[in-house]
């Protein structure tokens, strides 16, 4: 709970502002938004591929449950489209708000 608690109050009693490294060191509104783009797309990529590796490891399982066998075809080029189109769309959606939104405030100038 202290972790929650600590960033609201400082030890003078009130809040404290935190910046972000990028924030605090002038980073453009451009630099901003190609990050959180960025990260956003990164982070999609890699729960694409965890989600592939969770395929994989429970279609056994779940091919018994169901008592017949379901196939992914990894071997035709429309799944990898597919894939492909879902990470940039999500990436893009999640990173969007934070990207065009969040990086219009004023940065902190020190």
């Amino acid at each position: 709970m202290y972790q929650f608690y600590e960033p609201l109050h400082h030890s003078s009693g009130g809040p404290i502002k935190r910046s972000r490294p990028e924030e605090s060191t002038g980073a453009q509104r451009t630099q901003l938004t190609y990050q959180f783009i960025g990260e956003s797309l990164l982070l999609t990529f890699i729960s694409c591929l965890l989600s592939i590796a969770i395929l994989q490891l429970l279609m056994p399982i779940y091919n018994q449950l169901l008592g017949y066998t379901l196939t992914v075809s990894w071997d035709s080029w429309p799944i990898y489209v597919f894939l492909v189109a879902i990470i940039f769309v999500v990436g893009l959606l999640a990173g969007s708000y934070p990207a065009f939104y969040l990086s219009t405030f004023l940065r902190s100038r020190h």
